[in-house]
């Protein structure tokens, strides 16, 4: 689980289906990545993240998603990387699995803001700036789409039936990823929120995405 010490940081390996962090401050036993960290580092708790609950942790990876993880062990650091992340200067590399389409192309990039959909708003949709402007009377996607994520595809290795691609991300949002890819047409594989869980044969339980890696100074 640990992959990394550092007398300022910690860099741990989350599972598939298991939260980053607790979902409320009133579930303190849930099982978490953060939870599971503190047992052996206290101090990451200690320090004053975005939530209280939160502790050290900068950055999360949704529940089906596996991979590497950033926390703080001092309040320094964290103010450090805060600062990092809104500057996009804290990157994040992920392997994703899609279906190879003969024929169809991935661009290079694809930028959007988004928007809250459906019931309980589990979900996002992309909103771009053209629609933004066409409809500003609608006072919560202005206010949810003001600022721009970008997904880039660095990478893409062809794997029989699928697509291995590398993706990078600077600034990152709630499932957005999954929702970039999705909308481009090439759904991760195993993702049964956007469209991907009929596809990969054996692979199509489990979604098929990982935070492989992490730089920042």
């Amino acid at each position: 689980m640990i992959v990394t010490i550092d007398t300022e940081f910690i860099i741990a390996d989350k599972p598939s289906r298991m939260h980053t962090v607790p979902l409320k401050k009133s579930l303190p036993n849930e099982v978490s990545l953060l939870g599971l960290v503190a047992k052996e580092y206290p101090e990451v708790l200690q320090v004053q993240g975005k939530n209280p609950w939160e502790g050290g942790a900068l950055h999360r990876l949704d529940y089906d998603t596996e991979g590497l993880v950033l926390f703080a062990r001092t309040q320094r650091f964290y103010n450090h990387m805060i600062e990092e992340q809104e500057a996009g200067r804290f990157i994040k590399y992920y392997k994703a699995l899609v279906p190879n389409k003969p024929g169809e192309t991935l661009p290079a990039s694809i930028s959007s803001g988004f928007r809250p959909y459906g019931k309980g708003r589990k979900t996002v949709r992309p909103v771009f700036q053209a629609e933004e402007t066409e409809k500003k009377n609608t006072t919560q996607r202005e206010a949810t789409t003001q600022r721009q994520y970008t997904t880039y595809i660095e990478e893409i290795n062809q794997k029989g039936e699928e697509l291995e691609l590398t993706i990078k991300l600077d600034k990152g949002f709630r499932h957005q990823i999954r929702c970039h890819l999705a909308y481009l047409g090439f759904p991760i594989i195993g993702d049964q929120v956007y469209g991907g869980g009929n596809a990969g044969g054996s692979l199509s339980s489990k979604l098929q995405l990982r935070a492989t890696r992490l730089v920042f100074a």
